[in-house]
């Protein structure tokens, strides 16, 4: 083999390559989004923080869509 190429530097770049890729993954697996079976949220509106204003709408829309709850 030629000088320059050094199959110990090879082997260690297709290590680094190989935990790089194990560590991560293209596709990491999330878990599908998935409506809590129970949020607790304050009665009074004016008492809610902005997310939860948003995941009352978000739960409304959801209501209404399915039709049957």
């Amino acid at each position: 083999p030629p000088e320059e190429e050094n199959p110990f530097e090879m082997s260690l770049m297709e290590k680094a390559g190989l935990v790089k890729r194990e560590k991560r993954p293209e596709r990491p697996m999330a878990p599908p989004a998935k409506k809590p079976d129970k949020i607790e949220l304050p009665e009074d509106e004016s008492q809610m923080t902005d997310d939860e204003l948003g995941l009352k709408f978000l739960i409304d829309q959801d209501d209404e869509q399915d039709g049957s709850s």
